[in-house]
């Protein structure tokens, strides 16, 4: 049975790099309880959007989400402009082993809502 978790992440920096293979940001920020007592940290991503196939633009997503009792793994691929979900592969402390999945969805400019279901 999984273990629901939401959190937000706020942007605090943001670097773009862009290359002939596609554009990679990189983000930073702090991480903030979504509600209740969710636990708080700070993350780093990164996300490399291809070039658009077809109409469609693919984007591969690594998140290095940190917490207070441990730090959480997240990758995936999406399509730009869609909802989507990454799975979570590992992490440390209390998310040592961990395996689930994380929907993404932005709140406003410069914060994204994430809900995790997770298990161990």
């Amino acid at each position: 049975k999984g273990k629901p978790l939401s959190w937000n992440n706020r942007a605090r920096s943001t670097v773009d790099d862009s290359t002939v293979t596609g554009a990679t940001s990189y983000i930073s920020g702090p991480t903030t309880p979504a509600r209740g007592k969710q636990p708080k940290g700070d993350f780093f991503s990164s996300a490399l959007a291809y070039p658009e196939i077809d109409g469609v633009t693919p984007v591969i997503t690594m998140f290095e989400q940190g917490f207070t009792s441990g730090t959480m793994v997240i990758t995936g691929m999406t399509l730009a402009g869609t909802p989507g979900r990454l799975a979570i592969i590992g992490g440390t402390g209390e998310y040592g082993g961990a395996a689930g999945s994380v929907g993404l969805s932005s709140t406003r400019p410069g914060t994204t809502r994430l809900a995790a279901t997770f298990w161990r």
